[in-house]
């Protein structure tokens, strides 16, 4: 049921996101978009939809294209179960990655789905999310939907991407999931008390939720809530390098 959505759609492509417009900067919502569509719940969603929802919890950066933490936060909030499987790996590009690939193939032979980002390439100058939605020959080629005007959309031998990914997520409907496969939402009460910067680190990775049942939890457990949020506002401006990426 998967489509191959285009950020460049006339539909959307000059709306406004991240700083910039849909056609430019789109490519993180429009990937999304790709696999959420298999949730027949929101089958009749577009890229549009799921940018305006990336853009309200803080996904979507000004001028730098969509948050890594939104593509996880995104696709759990429509349904999926997601294992972001490079978290905490920094950027992988140039590195292979063998380790990364052997898992994220092993999802889409279980019937799941992909988000990859890709570094500069045939894919992209920059940053560009894909969506992958399908595997064969014996997990040697992967089924690419780009949402770029590139339009490489089709059947490519993985040993073409290794060196270009930056960031893997695997992706599971709910009903398919195991408890082999973490999700990144999951809300754990700290045993001790964590620094401002921890929290809004966990904040941003989605582990306390969305508001404002974010803010109840938080309260909870006794801390700050106006001094995490503030932390977070910080990093998702650009203190830090590890949940953004340019899409």
């Amino acid at each position: 049921m998967s489509k191959t959505f285009k950020q460049g759609d006339p539909r959307w492509a000059s709306k406004p996101y991240a700083g910039s417009i849909m056609k430019n900067a789109g490519c993180g919502p429009t990937s999304v978009a790709d696999i959420v569509v298999n949730n027949n719940k929101y089958a009749s969603l577009n890229p549009w939809d799921i940018a305006q929802y990336m853009t309200k919890i803080g996904g979507a950066s000004n001028g730098q294209g969509t948050y890594w933490f939104a593509i996880a936060k995104s696709l759990e909030h429509y349904g999926f179960t997601v294992d972001w499987i490079s978290q905490n790996a920094g950027n992988l590009y140039g590195k292979m990655a063998d380790a990364y690939w052997d898992k994220f193939l092993a999802n889409l032979d279980a019937d799941g789905w992909g988000i990859l980002l890709m570094g500069k390439s045939v894919w992209t100058s920059g940053g560009h999310y894909i969506a992958i939605t399908a595997v064969r020959n014996n997990n040697r080629q992967v089924y690419v939907r780009d949402p770029g005007a590139r339009n490489r959309t089709g059947w490519y031998d993985v040993s073409t991407f290794k060196p270009y990914v930056k960031q893997f997520w695997c992706v599971k409907a709910l009903k398919q999931a195991t408890a082999t496969i973490p999700t990144t939402s999951t809300t754990t009460q700290p045993t001790s008390k964590l620094s401002i910067d921890e929290l809004a680190r966990e904040v941003i990775a989605g582990k306390w939720g969305s508001n404002p049942s974010r803010k109840e939890k938080l309260l909870a457990a006794g801390y700050d809530y106006a001094a995490v949020q503030a932390r977070v506002n910080e990093i998702l401006k650009g203190t830090t390098s590890s949940v953004k990426q340019i899409g």
